[in-house]
């Protein structure tokens, strides 16, 4: 039911979610005031406030609770309701008004955790870009689309050389450094639409949809040559080996093209390191 649920608000407007909660709340009003004081309709009230608060925002959440409680204290007034004082009316709309006041704002921030929560599990915690797993699945998804209309993408290997020599001379603290360093770079040299992450220890990936040889050169050698600046100016002991895939109308899967990217990045290590190396497939 959650799914059927995320799958018809996800996508829409705050605008659309708005009507669409206001519709709700129109239609239930009515069906309040013609059954009379005597069923409650509370509980119905509260629908419209927490779908605003969880697909919308907290303030819609809140707009709705106002209205919500507004609209079923008018519905009680006028359906002949009698009360021993008019003040009691008052507390009742106070009284529903506060609790769908805590729907909304513990709904609202449970998504904002959950949202953190599942950006967390999708990133790199050192390097702030895409992690292992959310990497090869994002690339698997991209791919299934790039082969079916035969869009041209590229894959890109990137290992550190020496690594490890930094790790053992300068710590762990300046090897950590240098993998943040990489992951600034890469983030800040790809498009919105282009994919970074690290895949473990000092190996990194970039993914790079819709782009063909003369595009994927152009963005892996801003990438090269940022790298090869930041190096220089920590005066860090390191070079960076890659092997880049470029697919035209290729109809590899994606662990294909990974396992080629990595064969190309094995070629440049044992040809001396340090170096880029691009081919067509």
């Amino acid at each position: 039911m959650i799914n059927v649920l995320d799958s018809f608000f996800a996508e829409k407007s705050p605008i659309w979610i708005a009507s669409f909660c206001s519709i709700f709340v129109i239609i239930v009003a009515i069906i309040d005031h013609i059954t009379g004081y005597e069923l409650s309709f509370s509980i119905f009230y509260g629908i419209p406030v927490a779908i605003a608060s969880w697909y919308s925002n907290k303030l819609m959440g809140i707009i709705f609770s106002i209205l919500s409680a507004i609209i079923w204290a008018s519905i009680d007034y006028t359906s002949g309701q009698v009360y021993n004082h008019e003040w009691i009316l008052f507390w009742n709309m106070g009284v529903r008004l506060g609790f769908y006041m805590v729907i909304s704002i513990l709904l609202a921030e449970l998504k904002i955790h959950l949202e953190f929560e599942k950006k967390l599990a999708r990133t790199d915690a050192l390097t702030g870009i895409m992690n292992a797993h959310a990497f090869r699945e994002a690339v698997n998804n991209l791919l299934g689309i790039a082969v079916r209309y035969q869009q041209p993408y590229s894959i890109g290997y990137i290992d550190l050389d020496n690594f490890k020599q930094v790790n053992d001379i300068s710590g762990h603290n300046t090897g950590d450094q240098v993998l943040k360093t990489v992951g600034t770079v890469l983030s800040k040299n790809i498009r919105t639409s282009d994919l970074a992450g690290r895949l473990g220890g000092d190996e990194f990936a970039v993914l790079l949809p819709l782009t063909d040889t003369i595009g994927t050169k152009e963005v892996f050698g801003n990438i090269k040559e940022q790298l090869l600046i930041k190096v220089k100016e920590k005066g860090w002991p390191i070079g960076f080996s890659a092997g880049i895939a470029i697919f035209i109308n290729s109809q590899v899967n994606s662990e294909e093209a990974f396992k080629k990217a990595d064969e190309l990045m094995y070629r440049v290590k044992k040809s001396g390191k340090n170096d880029f190396l691009y081919q067509e497939f």
